[in-house]
């Protein structure tokens, strides 16, 4: 964790997005509490991205979710143990959550966010990952709605 004090003294907190590159761009990570939104095209590397946030995270003893709408577990810790990102040992120990809503309809987002709450709440969540808004987005018939549901979370 980096501490970023600017020239007014505010303390600007900032975690690491688990790439040193990428911290070097933006000030020293990601601001402690802010919403951060990756949009691209399949392919950009946004799930890379988020995995390297969260991996860092629990290497520096903070407890994570990933939010799935769209693959499973096994896909997820079989494509990132490329990356030697041992997810399922830190599940084990109780650090690490995984939530499968690949196969969520409509009538069951509610539900699946409540759980994303009690799910946070349950490994003491500092770091969160939703993967994907739009799918999110797509269980409401209005923008304003998701965007209200996922202020919840």
């Amino acid at each position: 964790m980096l501490r970023i004090i600017y020239p007014n003294q505010i303390l600007l907190e900032r975690l690491s997005t688990g790439i040193d590159e990428i911290d070097q761009l933006i000030e020293g990570g990601i601001p402690k509490g802010f919403t951060v939104l990756l949009t691209g095209n399949p392919g950009t590397g946004k799930t890379i991205l988020a995995s390297h946030f969260l991996y860092r995270g629990l290497q520096s003893k903070e407890a994570c979710l990933y939010v799935s709408f769209s693959e499973s577990k096994d896909q997820y810790y079989d494509n990132f143990g490329r990356f030697e990102m041992d997810f399922l040992s830190y599940e084990r120990n109780n650090k690490f959550g995984f939530l499968d809503f690949s196969s969520v309809t409509k009538e069951g987002i509610g539900d699946a966010l409540e759980q994303v709450v009690e799910t946070c709440k349950n490994l003491g969540c500092k770091r969160l990952v939703i993967d994907s808004y739009s799918a999110i987005q797509l269980a409401f018939d209005d923008i304003i709605e998701s965007r209200i549901a996922l202020q919840v979370v």
